[in-house]
């Protein structure tokens, strides 16, 4: 399958909200390290944790399980793997760290929902089905 075709069918399990934000961030021509990835995981997780202690909806649990499964991603990265695995992982983390992405995510308590279901669907696509959460 080439990774049009994969790219394709990782976006067909996407909330029809997210696509957009998700589509933008895969047009980005720059493929970050994973450290940098991991650190922009680490601060927004830092920043929610923060907000958390003054909006208590904020899951805070699942916010957590998120960043820990967005890391597990980071790690499967390899200097010169596929650009399309490295590509999908950067769009996962990316959407992760964006506060107004399909649902805006300190707004309510599923506002981090659409962020868990665009890491699914690269985990799932990449065959790292330990990575899923489980939204229900």
């Amino acid at each position: 399958m080439s990774d049009e075709e994969r790219w394709k069918s990782l976006t067909q399990e996407l909330p029809p909200d997210a696509r957009p934000v998700v589509a933008r961030l895969h047009q980005v021509d720059v493929l970050y390290p994973p450290k940098r990835l991991a650190d922009e995981v680490k601060g927004y997780l830092a920043l929610v944790q923060a907000e958390a202690r003054d909006k208590e909806w904020i899951p805070v649990q699942r916010v957590e399980a998120l960043a820990r499964s967005l890391i597990g991603l980071l790690k499967t990265l390899q200097r010169g793997g596929p650009d399309f695995e490295h590509r999908a992982v950067q769009v996962a983390c990316h959407y992760f760290v964006q506060e107004e992405d399909g649902d805006e995510d300190m707004e309510s308590e599923e506002g981090f929902d659409d962020d868990v279901e665009v890491m699914n669907a690269v985990a799932r696509e990449l065959g790292l089905d330990d990575l899923v959460i489980d939204l229900w």
